[in-house]
């Protein structure tokens, strides 16, 4: 076993988190200085703003959709009951670091 990938893996997994939160505040700072503008282009790029929409529902519709979401769930423990699924097995890597990834060396 080649401990060193290991140790390189966790190094640059405290690197992503310490540039994503680096960028979420260059974000909002961006953003910020953009004003009214929707797009900006720079040196570096364009900078544009995204907006989503989204619905927010009334109680009496949400409960209608959690009613269907039990229905669904029922239907679906009931096909694995019945044997009519089959399994797809997706491989990927899971790590958790036990030190503190935010200190690089």
């Amino acid at each position: 076993m080649d401990k060193k990938i290991y140790s390189d893996y966790n190094k640059v997994c405290g690197e992503i988190k310490l540039l994503e939160e680096t960028k979420s505040v260059l974000s909002k700072t961006i953003l910020e200085d953009m004003g009214d503008a929707k797009t900006i282009k720079t040196d570096y790029g364009t900078f544009s703003l995204v907006e989503r929409e989204k619905y927010v529902y009334s109680e009496a519709c949400e409960l209608v959709k959690s009613s269907f979401k039990d229905k669904i769930k029922k239907a679906q423990e009931d096909d694995i009951i019945a044997g009519n699924v089959t399994l797809e097995i997706a491989k990927s890597l899971m790590f958790r670091s036990k030190v503190d990834n935010n200190k690089t060396k």
